[in-house]
């Protein structure tokens, strides 16, 4: 029996020698990434602004914040599994506070998302939309 055990010994001294400083292991890391999707645009009346697609790969929360001084406005959002063709998410709507302000975090099921607000006012109005979300 003590040659066994002297024998798996030496067997584990060899592994641990041969593998010495090749394996490492980490915890992965986790980062925001806030992506701009529109800084300051004038949407023009009865203009429409649609951000361009955000892939959300393998994440599944977003937050998406902003200005709008328009505060009856609604930013829709839109998903997509290709990137072509988008369909309103009607349960994800986007409302602007009186303070011109919004911000609401939100699960997107789809690989692909949108935003896109319709101005139904009379005047020019400015659009910041930010999205982000951890990787």
């Amino acid at each position: 029996m003590d040659a066994l055990i002297l024998a798996n010994h030496v067997d584990l001294e060899a592994i641990d020698t041969t593998l010495n400083g090749t394996l490492s292991v980490s915890a992965p890391v986790i980062t925001t990434t806030p992506n701009t999707l529109v800084s300051a645009v004038s949407v023009a009346a009865a203009g429409v602004e649609t951000t361009s697609a955000l892939d959300m790969g393998g994440v599944r929360n977003v937050m998406v914040f902003g200005s709008l001084d328009d505060t009856s406005g609604e930013i829709k959002v839109q998903v997509s599994s290709d990137s072509s063709t988008f369909y309103e998410n009607s349960e994800q709507a986007i409302y602007v506070s009186s303070s011109g302000e919004y911000a609401k975090t939100m699960a997107i099921d789809a690989r692909y998302v949108r935003f896109s607000y319709t101005n139904s006012s009379g005047t020019a109005k400015t659009l910041t939309l930010i999205a982000s979300f951890k990787k």
